[in-house]
């Protein structure tokens, strides 16, 4: 993990502005994802299974949910174009794209067959079998909780369940929360929902560290 993490680093430190122009943006990016993945593909096989695992999958299944959720905030409906169809046609495809942005889009296609902003924003948002769903995060965050009762006590573990509770509620699907005019809200509310729950671990489990700014 180190030994990746370390050249990981080294690399981006070399990177300069003519590397990240728009004829090469896409193969940085490219790179930047495939070592995040081997420091993960690293991290699941050779990390020990105790408290350090666990407390790793917590926060990362809680930045995972953080950044699905600004992911599908910043699709909103093109603007300044009064033409419907070619709204639509522009929707559409950005939609496209942020399925692929989110490694969404092979598993999209294996249940819906045409692309719309409610379906893929359901699919994205509350689908149980996509890893970055609010449901998939928020239920395995509840497992990671249950796992950890044995390393910590149970009065920690109780002020955190609290705290998820209320993103569970959030995290059932619903027809309203996908939809144009209220997304951006709801979207909101689970961010909110998200930085009360780290607030509620930085408490609990290392109150010798001064939680993050919201």
């Amino acid at each position: 993990m180190w030994t990746q993490i370390n050249i990981f680093y080294n690399q981006l430190l070399k990177l300069r502005a003519r590397d990240v122009t728009e004829a090469k943006l896409t193969a940085v990016c490219a790179q930047i994802k495939n070592a995040c993945q081997l420091f993960e593909g690293c991290t699941r096989n050779t990390l020990y299974r105790d408290q350090v695992w666990h407390f790793y999958r917590t926060g990362r299944l809680i930045e995972r949910c953080d950044q699905i959720t600004r992911l599908v905030d910043i699709k909103g409906r093109p603007k300044g174009i009064t033409k419907a169809a070619l709204v639509e046609a522009i929707d559409v495809s950005q939609w496209h794209t942020l399925l692929r942005s989110a490694s969404a889009y092979h598993g999209y296609l294996r249940s819906h067959r045409e692309i719309s902003s409610e379906a893929v924003a359901s699919y994205i948002l509350f689908d149980p079998g996509f890893p970055g769903s609010i449901v998939f995060c928020s239920i395995e965050l509840q497992k990671e909780l249950a796992n950890l009762k044995r390393y910590v006590g149970e009065k920690q573990i109780a002020a955190v369940t609290r705290e998820l509770r209320t993103l569970l509620k959030l995290a059932k699907p619903s027809a309203e929360h996908v939809h144009d005019d209220a997304r951006h809200d709801y979207l909101d509310s689970v961010q909110i929902e998200l930085m009360k729950l780290h607030g509620a671990i930085a408490k609990q489990f290392f109150p010798q560290y001064e939680p993050l700014p919201a």
